[in-house]
């Protein structure tokens, strides 16, 4: 993982459940300096639940880490003032938790798309990936239409 971070290049990692996001946290903090790796762009995360998207993202603000969530549980006011920081063109907000269907949509994967021709999004990562090998490959069918037309 190491070796794919420092130069700008696509990179993709499963772990096991029990890996943890915290443990990814303490790794790229340690070996990377995450406070500053790629600190101008944005990482946007593909989450399973609202409830712990939100959870998440409160836990991060309390770090200071500019962060926010897009789910069907926001109001169209706080989903807007999102859209319109990710639409800004220098977007304040440095990891985005969204639902499988957000991803999914060609909308909004254009919205995404548009972010990482600019050098403004630096990874996505789908939470629950491990999820797919355990409980086959009919898991979110979501998630396979995304990767399916989104290979890069």
């Amino acid at each position: 993982m190491k070796k794919a971070l420092l130069p700008i290049q696509d990179m993709g990692a499963q772990e096991e459940e029990s890996f943890g996001k915290a443990k990814l946290e303490k790794l790229l903090k340690q070996h990377f300096g995450y406070s500053e790796f790629r600190g101008k762009q944005l990482e946007a995360i593909e989450a399973v639940l609202a409830a712990l998207m939100e959870n998440q993202v409160a836990a991060l603000k309390e770090k200071r880490i500019p962060a926010e969530f897009l789910s069907s549980s926001q109001t169209s006011h706080v989903k807007e003032k999102i859209h319109e920081d990710l639409d800004s063109g220098k977007p304040s907000i440095r990891l985005l938790y969204v639902t499988p269907e957000l991803i999914a949509t060609a909308g909004f994967m254009s919205k995404l798309k548009k972010l990482y021709a600019r050098c403004l999004l630096t990874l996505i990562a789908i939470d629950e990936a491990h999820c797919i090998s355990s409980w086959g490959h009919d898991f979110r069918f979501i998630n396979k239409e995304f990767l399916k037309n989104n290979p890069e």
